[in-house]
């Protein structure tokens, strides 16, 4: 869904520029769009062909449009930036879906070397009648467990515990707390905040509404009580960065107060969301190097193990 937004939003930021109106060029601009979400786009294209503008016809749709999406592009709708907010929407979805990508081919091999490791070294035991058909099954499935178990635990406590509460709080806390995949996880969540806050007030948005919006879509609920306070320093007519929590990097603090104090915080912001996604993407690249090193010594451990004992047996 991340890259066919991203497309989406690119093929309208470019179709725009060239002047071409909103509502003749939302036909092709969407093409690229199918299933569910396609089907909110040409509701949204037929909305706006017959007037609504395209913030309001996509907040008819929640499910599909997120209301960073809608709230940018509102703004940008407004202060007649919004090809630029656009573009900028088409480069957030572009940098998700690169992750995703980045994850998912990085751990692939892993599992599948893990997967022909657990079917393969138990096989001479069986061939030789050391075990029975159940026992191979049995000595298979243990090490995939041992892996895929806790995987599955972990992607349904994140799948579906609620967004906020007591419990999400614990589970976003421990995340931050593994080896290396925290430091990626913190970088991500700054990162949404950074970018988020960028778009909102590039688009014309109050200072207000950015930070409390951008709170909200930072994915993480430890991260988010971090900055959340940064929407109420500024309703009490103060700057957001007195509202940070402690935990916030004090080298993005800095910059940050440089950029309030400069008048440059526009500038800041977008530096700043570059530097967080580039250190999200290196530790995550570093995650799927050596998680799989891991997984490889782990097999050439219990293959040695096995030797030792099927020569035993012998």
């Amino acid at each position: 869904m991340a890259s066919v937004q991203a497309a989406v939003y690119s093929n309208l930021s470019i179709m725009l520029e060239a002047g071409v109106a909103v509502r003749q060029c939302l036909g092709t601009a969407v093409s690229p769009a199918k299933g569910e979400l396609g089907k909110a786009w040409r509701e949204v294209a037929q909305a706006v062909w017959q007037g609504d503008g395209l913030a309001e016809a996509m907040r008819k749709h929640p499910k599909e449009f997120a209301e960073l999406d809608v709230l940018g592009i509102e703004a940008g709708e407004v202060s007649g930036g919004l090809p630029e907010t656009l573009k900028r929407l088409s480069q957030w979805y572009s940098f998700r879906e690169r992750m995703k990508k980045m994850v998912i081919s990085g751990m692939m091999l892993p599992v599948l070397v893990l997967t022909a490791a657990a079917l393969v070294i138990p096989f001479p035991r069986w061939f030789m009648d050391k075990i029975s058909g159940w026992g191979y099954l049995l000595a298979a499935a243990k090490p995939l467990a041992v892996l895929l178990v806790p995987m599955g635990v972990i992607w349904g406590i994140v799948r579906y515990t609620p967004k906020t509460g007591v419990l999400r709080k614990l589970v976003d806390g421990a995340a931050l707390k593994i080896p290396l995949v925290g430091r990626a996880v913190k970088q991500l969540a700054l990162s949404r905040y950074l970018r988020a806050f960028h778009t909102l007030f590039k688009a014309g948005l109050p200072m207000i509404r950015c930070a409390q919006t951008s709170a909200e879509v930072t994915g993480n609920a430890v991260v988010r009580e971090w900055v959340r306070p940064g929407a109420e320093s500024a309703r009490a007519g103060h700057p957001v960065s007195e509202g940070f929590g402690r935990e916030f990097p004090k080298e993005f603090l800095d910059a940050w107060l440089v950029g309030e104090e400069s008048g440059k915080l526009e500038e800041v912001s977008e530096r700043l969301a570059r530097i967080a996604a580039e250190k999200a993407e290196w530790t995550i690249s570093q995650v799927c190097k050596w998680v799989p090193i891991l997984i490889y010594g782990l097999i050439c451990i219990w293959l040695i193990w096995m030797i030792f004992a099927m020569w035993g047996q012998i």
